[in-house]
């Protein structure tokens, strides 16, 4: 084998693995990264969805909508039975900073986020509708 074609079938394995590489480095770089505040948005929720958890345990109900959020940070009525703050405050916003919106409605919650536009019943909104478990 001359050097001549040495050199270009190296050239040519150099050339492809660097296609396959850069790809995958722009994917990460590009897709990953873009996706990366949703993601972290629902562990945000997770958070969020526990610090409920614990506070349900304490107080025997989730708080109110007209409670919100809030009673996870302060005592809302002065019961008693209050141990928080069950949650940082930073918890109750979301990427975009803005304050997450909690809404009790008969059997379920519901936890949204504004999304990045900061507008509610958007296309980027992230929302949870979790029914709360029987008494």
């Amino acid at each position: 084998m001359t050097m001549k074609r040495l050199l270009t079938k190296a050239f040519i394995v150099f050339s492809f693995a660097c296609m396959l590489f850069g790809g995958r480095i722009f994917y990460v770089f590009w897709f990953e990264n873009a996706m990366q505040p949703q993601t972290d948005q629902f562990y945000n929720f997770k958070i969020v969805r526990q610090s409920l958890a614990i506070y349900k345990v304490h107080n025997r109900q989730y708080p109110t909508t007209k409670e919100g959020l809030k009673a996870l940070i302060e005592n809302p009525t002065g019961q008693s039975s209050w141990r928080g703050p069950y949650i940082e405050p930073q918890r109750l916003r979301d990427n975009w900073g803005k304050e997450f919106r909690y809404e009790q409605i008969e059997e379920r919650y519901i936890l949204e986020s504004l999304g990045p536009d900061g507008k509610y019943g958007t296309k980027d909104d992230l929302t949870e509708n979790l029914t709360l478990p029987s008494q």
